[in-house]
C-alpha cells in the first residue's frame, strides 16, 4: 500500500503512521480502562502523561532498510 488511507480504515492493533494535518507520527490506538474513551496514542511519559492525537489518514509503517555489507 502506498497511499495514505482514511484513519477509519486503520488497524487498531499494530503501530501505524498516522497524519494530523500537520505533522507525521508513529502510533498505536488505546483505551483508557476507566472512561472506555478511545484515541491515538503518539507519546506515554512520567505519571501517566500521554499526546493523543486526532488524525484523518494513516499509512502502514515502512520496513527498516537492510543492512549495508
Amino acid at each position: 500500500m502506498d497511499t495514505w488511507q482514511p484513519i477509519k480504515t486503520a488497524p487498531k492493533d499494530e503501530m501505524v503512521l498516522v497524519w494530523s494535518g500537520q505533522e507525521i507520527y508513529a502510533a498505536h490506538w488505546v483505551k483508557n480502562p476507566f472512561t472506555d474513551d478511545e484515541a491515538w496514542l503518539v507519546a506515554e511519559w512520567g505519571e501517566g502523561e500521554q499526546a493523543l492525537v486526532k488524525p484523518s489518514h494513516w499509512h502502514p509503517i515502512p520496513k527498516p532498510p537492510t543492512a549495508i555489507t
